[in-house]
């Protein structure tokens, strides 16, 4: 990117509105549905005690401030990679033999075992 001569160094871009890795993940949790459990471990020592970007740079050097809420943000990421996954199972579906595709019922399982009458001699 190119810049002034008199600009070094990073210029941060994110929400000044300081957000918890702990909120964070209770807000991803919250927006999936997701019956994950969020286990708390000691911080290491050198670990930052603020996560909150100074965006001063990016708003006096590009005029720039956040546009879209956080909430919002991950809504629409998640949003985004559910579409994506969505679509990569079934494109892998329908590039799957029928004798390839996962088995999930018991008569699928024992069909495709060795003696099964979907397994076929070497």
């Amino acid at each position: 990117m190119a810049a002034a001569d008199h600009v070094t160094g990073p210029v941060n871009l994110g929400n000044p509105q300081e957000t918890s890795v702990a909120e964070l993940a209770e807000m991803i949790i919250a927006l999936t549905g997701s019956r994950s459990a969020i286990i708390r471990r000691p911080l290491p020592v050198d670990d930052p005690v603020q996560r909150c970007p100074d965006i001063t740079l990016a708003t006096t050097l590009l005029a720039w401030q956040p546009a879209t809420p956080l909430a919002d943000g991950l809504a629409r990421t998640i949003t985004y990679f559910d579409k994506l996954l969505s679509e990569r199972r079934e494109s892998a579906e329908v590039d799957r033999a029928p004798e390839q595709q996962r088995c999930v019922s018991r008569s699928c399982r024992e069909a495709s075992q060795p003696g099964g009458m979907l397994s076929s001699p070497l």
